[in-house]
């Protein structure tokens, strides 16, 4: 799903931000989130939000460090190399800094 429709970025203002955003149905948001408390063993104090510009769609964005464990669950232990690369590639970016 982040491959799709998601976003890996990390941006540089007064210090390094990391994040993990993606962008879906009221739904696929929901399970997402329901899937990031399952990783991170808590729950998380992101809401989702609705896209103005679209009838049904929302957006999940979780910043910072402690959202590293997600990103190592969605692309630590690749096997079938079922992944985009540009996506991969900042995964590796945000962990080799």
């Amino acid at each position: 799903m982040i491959d799709g429709d998601g976003c890996i970025f990390k941006y540089e203002k007064q210090y390094t931000t990391y994040g993990v955003s993606l962008v879906g149905t009221k739904h696929t948001i929901d399970t997402f989130k329901k899937f990031c408390e399952f990783i991170l063993d808590k729950p998380v104090k992101v809401k989702p939000y609705k896209i103005k510009s679209a009838i049904e769609v929302y957006s999940i964005n979780f910043v910072g460090k402690m959202y590293l464990p997600l990103l190592n669950a969605l692309y630590e232990d690749l096997k079938d190399h079922m992944y985009i690369t540009r996506k991969y590639n900042k995964y590796l970016e945000i962990i080799n800094f």
